[in-house]
């Protein structure tokens, strides 16, 4: 078969800018908690004795962050379209989505998207290194400049090599019952602990703990892809988690999931309220908290009734790419209320 070159619309169909909302969402986290602890009086695990002030070489760098993450996404989808080509998982007979099948409807050679997945990780891995190097620059001790490196740049580590395990090898991670796992941890909790590290230059295991709901998220993202494809995937051999599970119980674990990923998001606003109930005073004044508890309860409100819709979705083959659309849709939302509700309530209460 005689293929045709690459063009710059197929890289932007390789990159999938549809599912960067799983980078995307834990980076701003990541970020935005930086910036509410930097400068500030108030003591956070990790760094009791005050962190480094923000400053226009903090945005940047963040940027960078940003940046890097949102190639090294780019770099799991088109190496995910490679692989599932190569090992006949996606054929014009079970791919009726050319968003999803880049490879399958487009004529395009297998080793250009390889060439181009491995370039978007070399990307990502020199905007991480610019973004390490800025934040030392910027670091307000020089003696201490390059202390700091060591932790994002592990993280980077992992995450390159658990993209290489994703797609390659005799059994991918995508193909084995830990996808959900591994892209929920790395995305959801090493992409915001990763942008955190560099900006604040602390390591902190309370960022983890706190960017636990986005792991549920990127998870859920994968295993509705998962789900809606357990006949595709059974057919080829892959054994991931609802193929062992069948549609029924996985089913049921995905409603669990959602479930917790909300549970977040109800107890700040529950635990906000009740302290707003009793008069606890707080660094801003009182209708300043009378208004983010109403944007509290909005949000919360706007998460519980994307949660049902996910919850209502019969995802099958045949309803995957509304599937898709749901849950990414679901990350934004509930990424942004629960980055609002942990930002807002670090604000209220410090001071």
């Amino acid at each position: 078969m005689e293929y045709r070159r690459l063009k710059p619309l197929d890289v932007i169909r390789f990159a999938a800018p549809h599912t960067w909302a799983a980078s995307v969402m834990p980076a701003l986290f990541g970020g935005a908690l930086a910036l509410r602890v930097m400068g500030g009086q108030a003591a956070f695990p990790g760094n009791e004795g005050g962190f480094p002030a923000p400053n226009a070489g903090t945005f940047l760098t963040w940027a960078l962050c940003l940046a890097a993450a949102v190639l090294m996404q780019c770099a799991v989808n088109t190496l995910n379209d490679y692989r599932d080509f190569i090992g006949g998982t996606d054929t014009r007979e079970n791919s009726d989505d050319p968003a999803d099948a880049v490879l399958v409807y487009n004529n395009i050679a297998p080793r250009s998207a390889r060439t181009l997945g491995l370039c978007f990780l070399l990307a990502a891995g020199c905007f991480g290194l610019c973004a390490l190097a800025l934040s030392a620059w910027n670091h307000s001790n020089p003696e201490m400049r390059f202390g700091h490196a060591a932790a994002p740049l592990l993280i980077g580590v992992c995450g390159a090599a658990v993209i290489g395990l994703y797609s390659f090898g005799p059994k991918p991670l995508a193909s084995l019952p830990l996808g959900e796992f591994f892209s929920g941890t790395v995305m959801g909790l090493g992409i915001a602990a990763g942008v955190f590290s560099v900006l604040t230059q602390t390591v902190s295991g309370a960022v983890f703990v706190l960017a636990v709901p986005f792991a549920f998220g990127i998870g859920l993202i994968m295993m509705t892809n998962n789900i809606c494809d357990i006949e595709r995937d059974s057919a080829s051999g892959r054994r991931t988690l609802p193929v062992l599970l069948g549609r029924k119980r996985a089913r049921s674990v995905y409603g669990v999931l959602a479930l917790l990923w909300y549970l977040p998001i109800f107890g700040l606003t529950g635990i906000f309220a009740a302290s707003f109930q009793a008069g606890e005073r707080y660094s801003v004044s009182f209708n300043g908290a009378q208004f983010v508890m109403m944007l509290e309860i909005v949000f919360l409100i706007v998460c519980l009734v994307t949660v049902i819709r996910l919850l209502l979705l019969p995802l099958t083959p045949e309803t995957r790419a509304r599937g898709m659309k749901s849950i990414t849709r679901a990350n934004v939302i509930l990424g942004f209320a629960y980055t609002f509700d942990v930002v807002s309530a670090m604000g209220l209460y410090s001071g």
